[in-house]
């Protein structure tokens, strides 16, 4: 008996242990800089100068430029600004002579965006090195580019069949109740040169490259024109947010696709999707296009089709009616029938150089979340950031919750669609300019923020729980405001986002609610939450919900 209650008292102590760990979940502290307190800003002063020390240049300039930009009338902040600035282009310099490209092209583009008069001539060369340097390594990728490899492009039915091929990957062998299978994942490509590249999408080859994966993988093709050998292959490069990868098989297709422009595409169009469903090598099948705005992928619109896909037609081509390739098809919707997307060409043609150079493409971003917001009397178009998260890139540059996006570098933002194809533009650690305006006692203020974009991780939600609090969390997670009732968990929504999962939950302005649990799932992608709440709509009556959401949305940017 005595046992029982040391045993039930233990496990009482680990549950409250428990639950102030999960309670005392705080945010990393960020202390916002008050431009109006001459001390502040002589700290920022001292802050850069350290970093010109340290050589971080990008960050030294990011911060200067801010600083001026705020309080431009102190002679401590204008000197900074122009010490900041002279050091990068010095290090621009070097960079240059030294034929480091890439470091050139980040120190570039992060000047222009602070001075936008800079020299265009730098630039030019800059990016004329860095094509003759991939195009030496890739003789193929300037054809593709320039559309000369016209010799080889696929023109008939039978030709474009020989173009596409079914990518096999092999990874040995799975034990279910102490039976062993065939672990093997199908998939389609399509090639794109002459030198046996082709294009796949990244999970199918998701094993050869993720860290995190740990047996045995080899990629192979088969039915290379009709072959039915397995040909080795290698994967060259590969781009997990936008589901692509470039593989090269040690072949020379006697027949290539050309790649079109799904700008032109249209809904009605005729298209027609070729690939291996369920390994039924050599397949074509019809259809058309339904929608050209899908928000399937966290990170850009897809493309909807009604032409049969399934699992084995991942990475095939869908193309037009003159044979060009207008997007990468990907399995539907499991267990639905007639819902197909593929993800359009013009993102391929955008990160294909990235491709060719090799390893694994990332994406910058803000660290922030929000949604399109229409213009009207009192409110600008663009983007409004709802939320901001701490010592993101946005955060670091004095972005706030409720700022309204409405340029980048000078270019208009309409929407979030937009906003995230900018970003795609700029490579992370680089400095980019940042228009809109922000809400004050006074009215609508006008602001130019100047951060340094950051890397977009894999799991923006796992980044956002770790940095922030509970209740800052359920903004971004779920679309609630939340205004603390004076308990750490107990909270009165204040804002609900429309057509967030918050609002289908049915959770109103006024509503009252607990978190008494939140766990994020990095395996599956979701985020589980069990709510304690009190709703509106219900007379208050107290019940439990249960919240369970993707971890990655489009919200994000």
């Amino acid at each position: 008996m005595q046992n029982l209650l040391v045993i039930k008292r233990s496990r009482l102590i680990f549950f409250l242990f428990f639950l102030f760990i999960y309670s005392c979940k705080t945010t990393e502290e960020v202390k916002k800089v008050d431009y109006s307190n001459v001390l502040s800003v002589l700290c920022e002063v001292d802050k850069v100068s350290s970093k010109i020390e340290k050589e971080e240049g990008i960050e030294a300039l990011s911060i200067a430029k801010n600083l001026v930009e705020n309080r431009g009338d102190v002679e401590e902040a204008r000197l900074i600004y122009r010490k900041a600035l002279d050091h990068a282009k010095e290090v621009l310099k070097e960079k240059i002579e030294k034929k480091d490209w890439q470091g050139a092209f980040l120190y570039f583009n992060s000047i222009k965006a602070c001075e936008p008069s800079f020299d265009d001539g730098v630039l030019r060369t800059i990016v004329s090195e860095i094509n003759e340097n991939l195009f030496k390594k890739n003789p193929s990728l300037s054809k593709i580019i320039n559309k000369t490899n016209s010799s080889k492009i696929a023109k008939t039915i039978d030709q474009m069949i020989d173009a596409t091929v079914t990518v096999f990957v092999d990874r040995g062998i799975k034990v279910e109740k102490g039976m062993g299978y065939s672990d093997i994942i199908l998939g389609s490509g399509f090639f794109i040169d002459e030198e046996g590249h082709f294009i796949t999408n990244y999970h199918v080859i998701q094993s050869e490259v993720d860290p995190k994966y740990e047996g045995y993988s080899r990629v192979y093709i088969k039915n290379f024109e009709g072959s039915k050998d397995k040909i080795p292959a290698k994967v060259i490069g590969y781009d997990p947010l936008l589901d692509l990868a470039l593989v090269k098989a040690q072949v020379s297709p006697s027949h290539v696709f050309k790649l079109g422009s799904s700008e032109n595409l249209k809904v009605g169009n005729k298209c027609y999707a070729i690939g291996s469903p369920l390994g039924l090598e050599r397949t074509l099948t019809q259809g058309i296009i339904s929608s050209k705005d899908r928000q399937l992928i966290p990170l850009v619109d897809v493309i909807q089709l009604d032409a049969a896909i399934n699992h084995g037609s991942s990475g095939g081509p869908m193309v037009d009616e003159n044979g060009e390739v207008q997007g990468v098809v990907f399995a539907g919707v499991t267990k639905t029938q007639g819902l197909n997307f593929a993800i359009p060409v013009e993102l391929l043609k955008l990160i294909l150089p990235r491709l060719y150079s090799g390893g694994e493409n990332s994406h910058s971003w803000l660290g922030s979340y929000g949604k399109d917001i229409d213009e009207t009397d009192d409110v600008p178009s663009g983007v409004i950031a709802s939320y901001v998260m701490p010592t993101g890139a946005a955060s670091n540059a004095g972005i706030s919750d409720g700022a309204i996006i409405t340029h980048i570098n000078d270019r208009k933002v309409k929407d979030l669609a937009t906003l995230k194809l900018l970003l795609m533009e700029f490579p992370s650690s680089s400095i980019i300019k940042v228009s809109g305006k922000l809400r004050t006692e006074d009215g609508w203020q006008v602001k130019n923020w100047f951060p340094v974009l950051q890397k977009r991780p894999e799991s923006p939600a796992s980044v956002v729980y770790k940095k922030d609090t509970v209740q800052r969390c359920v903004l971004p997670f779920y679309g609630l405001l939340l205004e603390n009732m004076g308990h750490k968990r107990r909270f009165r929504v204040k804002d609900v986002i429309r057509h967030s999962y918050g609002d289908e939950l049915g959770f109103m302005v006024n509503d009252y609610l607990e978190i008494r649990n939140m766990q994020i799932d990095e395996s599956k992608g979701i985020i589980q939450t069990l709510f304690y709440a009190k709703k509106l709509k219900a007379a208050y009556i107290e019940s439990f919900v249960g919240a369970t959401t993707y971890s990655d949305n489009t919200g994000y940017f």
